[in-house]
């Protein structure tokens, strides 16, 4: 009730808010799509620099799926597919146009995040099959970070070297991947 209140001692009304939420999420949508490259990436900055970030793909495929364009999630997904290294992990980032890796960092949060873009996919879609063994390896390989208190460290730095820390964050987002993969 307090901010309630609030917004009433300021004028302010929560009403036109809400009816803007459609159009708000429709614009975001087409902005998404006009920032789709060719290669089926999306490129994570409207500026003049051709960078892909690995976690900004599995949002936009997340965003397209929820927005029921699942023709624009694959794009991303396959884009995805193609780019995945045999580990399993993907780099955090990528050359928009040429798909060709900019960083040699691989972050577990960003990866679980792709897998969370896969089961979201598979949830909407009804499609289990295309994307499920990609999210499998992206999921195999995160767990390589696991300590024995359960937490998930970061991943790899530039150099190949593990990160000795863990994030609440990215071990969220394993958990919610885990629990839909149904891995112990």
């Amino acid at each position: 009730r307090q901010l309630l209140l609030v917004f009433a001692v300021a004028g302010l009304s929560l009403a036109p808010v809400a009816a803007d939420l459609p159009l708000a999420s429709d614009n975001a949508y087409l902005w998404l799509k006009s920032r789709t490259a060719s290669t089926g990436l999306v490129d994570s900055y409207q500026d003049k620099k051709d960078v892909c970030y690995t976690y900004d793909q599995a949002v936009a495929a997340m965003a397209f799926t929820a927005k029921g364009d699942l023709g624009s999630a694959r794009g991303v997904l396959d884009a995805l597919q193609t780019l995945q290294n045999a580990d399993g992990s993907w780099y955090s980032a990528y050359s928009c146009s040429l798909k060709s890796p900019l960083t040699g960092e691989r972050y577990v949060g960003a990866i679980a995040w792709v897998a969370l873009a896969v089961a979201h996919y598979e949830r909407r879609s009804g499609d289990a099959v295309t994307y499920h063994s990609m999210a499998e390896r992206a999921i195999d390989w995160f767990l390589l970070f696991q300590q024995g208190d359960g937490g998930i460290n970061g991943g790899l730095d530039a150099d190949g070297i593990p990160l000795p820390w863990a994030s609440t964050e990215h071990n969220q987002d394993a958990y919610a991947v885990l629990t839909y993969f149904s891995h112990p």
